[in-house]
């Protein structure tokens, strides 16, 4: 029979084959039972099986090899590999499994889970991210400085010197790999294409950022980790004209730089112009209204007084009730980011 310990090594094996993307990373290496790759460790952590040892090599980029000793679940991280390094500092020891990834030199994007495996120091900007980990990574744009970073953007709208981004329908993601399509500036995602994202990358948050410089304003809130902010993600993960909408006081953080009346003013955010409820989204709204989340409503008694966040085509609106496009300039935008 196969014990624990070896149908790990061997499922292991298969794993790190199917992971390895053109491009991302060169052919596998076989881990060694028996082997250990000796002063070259920057880092020892504590790893109950193998598998979790790999994944955390694999998801620091300065990864290069590992060590996993099976009496102690020590889990080393190797700055070098057993070609890099000198030989004498490969030994025998019947206690460790060696595993070299074989990272090309010079890689510039290393593979993630999400953005918040990317470490802060890194920066914002484009990064590889693999939600399952299975060999097919896509590009996104990860926001490594708000609250901390971590942030994967999946829809960023902006309004630029071409009227085309004002007019044109904006592109719908069909699915979580199309959030690749960042930089084209009218992205973004369904309720159904967000939960698979959710089940595969298990993000807690969503954050809502939109910024009119003519109007001066600026909308910037994060949900809150508890009951009513998981309310709010299921929410939109979920989204049907039928899903119940949560309540907005005390489901959200507001951010340093926001300087809205929306945001401070829950109590009094309605699905219609007609019902103030204090909750998020649209009542009422049909299929294709979604995804509701580009709608976060506080009407006023005039249009010129409502307070919205709003980046539907010729609707563009920042806590501000003006959809004019005069009302635009460009570098304008609508953000949203989960976490």
């Amino acid at each position: 029979m196969w014990s624990i310990k070896g149908l790990a090594i061997l499922l292991t094996y298969h794993t790190l084959k199917t992971i390895n993307a053109p491009g991302e990373f060169s052919p596998e290496e076989r881990s060694q039972r028996g082997v250990a790759l000796l002063n070259h460790t920057y880092s020892k952590l504590y790893s109950h099986n193998y598998p979790g040892c790999l994944m955390a090599c694999m998801e620091d980029p300065r990864c290069m090899s590992l060590n996993y000793w099976w009496y102690t679940s020590q889990c080393d991280l190797n700055s070098k590999t057993k070609h890099s390094a000198e030989s004498k500092f490969l030994c025998r020891d019947t206690s460790s499994t060696y595993m070299g990834l074989m990272r090309e030199p010079g890689i510039k994007r290393p593979m993630y889970r999400s953005c918040r495996h990317v470490h802060t120091s890194q920066g914002d900007g484009e990064y590889s991210i693999d939600p399952t980990m299975s060999g097919n990574p896509f590009t996104v744009y990860c926001d490594m400085t708000t609250d901390g970073g971590g942030w994967t953007a999946i829809q960023m709208v902006s309004f630029t010197q071409s009227k085309l981004h004002f007019e044109t329908e904006i592109l719908t993601a069909q699915s979580y790999t199309d959030l690749s399509r960042f930089s084209d500036h009218r992205q973004k995602v369904l309720p159904s294409v967000l939960l698979k994202l959710r089940k595969d990358m298990g993000f807690k948050q969503i954050r809502f950022h939109c910024h009119k410089k003519k109007a001066g304003t600026v909308f910037h809130i994060m949900t809150n980790i508890n009951q009513l902010g998981e309310a709010v993600v299921r929410y939109f993960t979920f989204a049907s004209p039928l899903t119940p909408r949560p309540e907005a006081c005390g489901s959200y953080s507001v951010l340093p730089d926001d300087n809205s009346t929306l945001s401070e003013d829950c109590s009094n955010w309605s699905g219609t112009r007609a019902q103030v409820d204090g909750k998020w989204g649209v009542q009422g709204a049909s299929d294709d209204d979604f995804p509701i989340l580009e709608a976060i409503n506080r009407y006023g008694e005039k249009k010129k007084d409502d307070h919205l966040f709003y980046a539907k085509p010729q609707r563009r609106q920042c806590d501000d009730g003006d959809i004019d496009e005069s009302s635009l300039s460009p570098g304008d935008f609508w953000s949203i980011f989960v976490r």
